[in-house]
């Protein structure tokens, strides 16, 4: 299984979760992107604060998706965000081992 992390912009966000649903996305959790500030830096931790962009244009869309699709998922959102952002989208992609569904703690391994 893998963990497909995007930064996208709001305004591709209803197309691209209505085409990654289409695709067999079942579940996924979008946030409001957070900037660490450097001037924000705790001395004592050596940690950044996390800040939430005022105007949040940005999201973070995250999804578990089997290793099958990884690359379908990733071309998905590359294609999705390709009008808007000339920069390139940050697309990561982490392996996940082992993940338990909290609301009924059912264990999901690949395969």
């Amino acid at each position: 299984m893998k963990l497909v992390t995007a930064t996208v912009p709001e305004s591709v966000l209803d197309d691209l979760r209505d085409t990654l649903v289409s695709i067999g996305i079942k579940g996924m959790t979008i946030s409001a992107a957070m900037d660490r500030l450097s001037e924000d830096m705790d001395a004592e931790h050596g940690h950044s604060r996390p800040c939430a962009f005022p105007n949040a244009r940005e999201i973070v869309l995250e999804t578990v998706v089997s290793a099958a699709i990884v690359n379908e998922v990733v071309n998905t959102i590359s294609a999705s965000c390709n009008k808007t952002a000339s920069d390139g989208i940050p697309i990561l992609v982490s392996d996940v081992t082992l993940s338990v569904r909290v609301r009924n703690f059912e264990l999901v391994t690949e395969g």
